[in-house]
């Protein structure tokens, strides 16, 4: 592919992708886009991948693969957290990109905001985790069969009986982030499986969980560059959810332009 085919061929994938939109109709934020992997800004609220029925709404990775057929999931987030994912484009980089995720190469990081501070500023959590042997989709700390998990956590701050969390997941069990926080007493706010209310808190006017992955590092699947981005959640700029999230913005470390991608298509 020469370079006037190459810059054709990245202006339709710009503009295939721009189509993208969440559960209101709204744009989804592409964060990169090139030949072998696609990282956008996934909203709260939206599944990452297809359910076992249609009653959330349409998929994230249903629509990439409407726009790109070769599109390969590669890691996922629950249907309520927001934040960064990355996607495969091809076979080579799924496997390429896969590997890095069960290696634990790459490196994440997330948000929460939390009930009931913690006396410490930094800690760890190590509480095995496994599957609810009653009521699924529950993850409990004492299932009888449960997987090695950590989580690293850091209080950058609190508001009354809140914490500001930045989280970082060194395994990737489900639900480990919120499991975790909530078996130390610390759920994370609005969390409709692991909070600490009776009626699901995604019914108040908060409207979601106050989850978000902002940050990760990988090494992209073809060219090796160090691959750095981060974003802030899509409702930032909501009346109610600004004054919670906006407590992390100064503390975001914006994303890197990657070098210039030079490899064969």
């Amino acid at each position: 592919m020469n370079t006037e085919e190459a810059q054709a061929q990245d202006l339709s994938d710009r503009q295939c992708i721009s189509t993208l939109v969440d559960h209101r109709g709204q744009p989804i934020p592409v964060l990169h886009i090139d030949y072998h992997c696609i990282v956008v800004n996934k909203p709260h609220n939206m599944l990452s991948v297809p359910a076992h029925s249609d009653h959330l709404g349409v998929s994230l990775f249903t629509q990439l693969l409407a726009l790109f057929p070769e599109v390969r999931c590669v890691h996922r987030l629950d249907y309520e957290t927001s934040g960064v994912m990355v996607f495969a484009r091809g076979k080579k980089a799924e496997r390429l990109l896969f590997e890095q995720f069960r290696n634990r190469v790459v490196e994440k990081k997330y948000w929460a905001i939390c009930h009931q501070p913690p006396t410490t500023q930094l800690g760890e959590i190590t509480l095995a985790i496994g599957k609810d042997d009653v009521s699924s989709p529950y993850q409990r700390t004492h299932a009888l069969k449960r997987k090695a998990a950590k989580t690293l956590w850091h209080k950058m701050g609190y508001l009354n009986n809140l914490w500001f969390a930045e989280l970082r997941p060194i395994t990737g069990r489900t639900h480990q982030l919120r499991v975790h926080l909530s078996a130390i007493g610390s759920p994370i706010f609005g969390d409709p499986l692991y909070g600490p209310y009776p009626i699901a808190p995604r019914h108040t006017h908060y409207q979601r969980l106050y989850l978000h992955a902002a940050e990760i590092q990988f090494v992209h699947p073809v060219s090796q560059l160090h691959m750095h981005f981060t974003c802030l959640p899509a409702d930032i700029a909501d009346h109610l959810s600004a004054p919670l999230w906006q407590h992390f913005e100064s503390h975001l470390v914006p994303s890197k332009p990657p070098e210039v991608l030079s490899f064969d298509t």
